[in-house]
């Protein structure tokens, strides 16, 4: 008899706040969709296990605060918020909604909203617009140097940059 979704939904948590990607993967359906709002979307247990490993680094002493749980049949709601420090010691503070949609005792789907300012101020994303030696240009010395630059220097007028980029 499979789990319902307060069952499922406690379990992921619970393999969150121990650590254990193995253990969230466990409750994921294979075909499993998972969207980070303003980081991505990823299709399959591969590509959530390769987001995982990338992102288990961008944060430490992170301390994760659910307020709020609300289960309705096969979809569940998550208010949290965060602290935690980047791996470059910035101070980090978000909060959000998991949406997430059980089938069958596995998570089919999580979407997780958050203020995707912080997530582009604090984890500038690195160009896919060009490829070789454009891209490695572009993502060490023009993205690394205007990372660099104090964010008073270029919160005004730095990101006006994006809308010139084109494919």
């Amino acid at each position: 008899m499979p789990r319902d979704t307060r069952e499922v939904v406690e379990a992921l948590y619970a393999a969150f706040f121990a650590g254990d990607p193995d253990g969230m993967v466990a409750q994921m359906a294979d075909d499993i969709e998972v969207t980070f709002l303003g980081q991505g979307t990823f299709h399959g247990i591969p590509a959530v296990q390769r987001f995982m490993r990338f992102s288990a680094g961008l944060l430490r002493y992170v301390e994760f605060t659910i307020h709020t749980q609300i289960v309705d049949g096969e979809v569940a709601s998550t208010i949290w918020s965060e602290t935690a420090t980047t791996r470059d010691g910035k101070p980090w503070r978000n909060h959000g909604v998991d949406v997430i949609h059980v089938r069958d005792g596995r998570v089919v789907a999580l979407h997780e909203n958050n203020d995707v300012r912080l997530v582009f101020e604090r984890f500038p994303v690195k160009s896919r617009l060009h490829g070789g030696w454009k891209g490695l240009a572009f993502n060490t010395m023009f993205d690394g140097t205007f990372n660099a630059l104090p964010r008073s220097w270029v919160e005004r007028y730095g990101w006006h940059l994006l809308a010139f980029c084109r494919k």
